[in-house]
């Protein structure tokens, strides 16, 4: 009989003859039974079956020796000075080379120690989501902590430069020579194109990437309040495409509009001649980006052609360019 037995080892399984007596039963089956294995052999099935249920069980039984198959039933098993276990019981005939019946092969399946294990399972669940829950939000304070500090930090250099700013402002108003004046208030300018990068970041949510479009409307009308343009005599026009990049793209970005946008000022319209500058940002494909600063105004003075190509600006200009690998 044990050829009947060799594939049922993991279960609590047991093989009985037609009548109910044990011929084998594994380990966990003895264990069930709280009895040793060697025990178990001879002994009737039903003497591990709860008294209320004998009956039931021997009617089933009898059905089992006419051929019938039960798939499954519940029984509650009598252990050896023991509590009560309520099992799911499987059992099917086992036949030999010619159809006889020769035997009963019966699975047990224990379940209060299912239940048991199951409950384990979703203790041992519901303390790690716990833990996990205690750990995100360990994480969250600790990342808020970090942005908070950061933006504190793009703050306070919005203020620092500002404060260069007006420091350069105060300064320059000194100088007689125009030149002068000049140098520091390009200087101004480029301090309040770094400072508007800083208050962005400072402002929105992400902390690393700037809106480009925006950053570059809000630089161009900072531009416009310094040079204290007449809006009705000059007007901006802004067309931006929605492309976020890194501050170390924005800030080259930042300063060499302001540097185009301060020419445009300086030289395109004197009074009383009117007309528009334009700002275009356009995503290209292969991750590029176009922009153009162009205006409607006097033009290139002839007999600058040759003083411009040296001066500080356009040589920031290509120099910018270069860092961006524009063209």
């Amino acid at each position: 009989m044990s050829r009947l037995f060799n594939n049922m080892w993991l279960e609590h399984a047991l093989v009985t003859d037609v009548h109910g007596l044990i011929q084998e039963a594994n380990r966990p089956a003895a264990h069930l039974f709280n009895i040793g294995r060697s025990q178990l052999a001879g002994l009737p099935l039903g003497v591990f079956i709860d008294q209320d249920m004998r009956r039931a069980a021997r009617a089933q039984l009898t059905r089992l020796r006419t051929g019938a198959e039960v798939r499954e039933w519940i029984i509650r098993v009598q252990p050896r000075h023991g509590p009560a276990v309520t099992v799911a019981c499987r059992v099917a005939p086992a036949l030999d080379t010619e159809g006889r019946l020769i035997g009963l092969r019966w699975l047990l399946r224990d379940f209060t120690a299912q239940r048991h294990m199951q409950e384990t399972l979703e203790q041992r669940v519901r303390d790690l989501t716990l833990q996990l829950a205690h750990a995100q939000s360990a994480l969250q304070v600790m990342q808020n902590r970090t942005e908070l500090r950061v933006r504190e930090l793009h703050h306070r250099m919005k203020n620092d430069l500002q404060a260069v700013s007006s420091l350069l402002d105060w300064h320059g108003q000194d100088p007689e020579d125009p030149r002068a004046r000049t140098i520091f208030e390009a200087c101004q300018g480029r301090i309040r194109a770094l400072a508007v990068i800083h208050e962005l970041l400072y402002r929105v949510g992400d902390l690393e990437r700037v809106e480009l479009g925006r950053y570059v409307g809000r630089l161009a009308l900072r531009v416009f309040e310094a040079y204290g343009v007449d809006r009705e005599r000059v007007h901006l026009e802004v067309q931006c495409d929605p492309i976020a990049v890194e501050v170390r793209t924005a800030m080259p970005c930042g300063l060499l509009v302001h540097e185009l946008l301060s020419n445009c000022l300086q030289h395109a319209f004197p009074a009383p001649q009117a007309g528009v500058v334009t700002i275009t940002l356009r995503a290209a494909p292969a991750g590029q980006v176009t922009l153009t600063v162009g205006d409607t105004g006097v033009g290139w003075p002839p007999d600058r052609g040759a003083r411009a190509g040296e001066s500080f600006g356009l040589h920031l200009v290509r120099a910018l360019a270069e860092q961006l690998q524009g063209p």
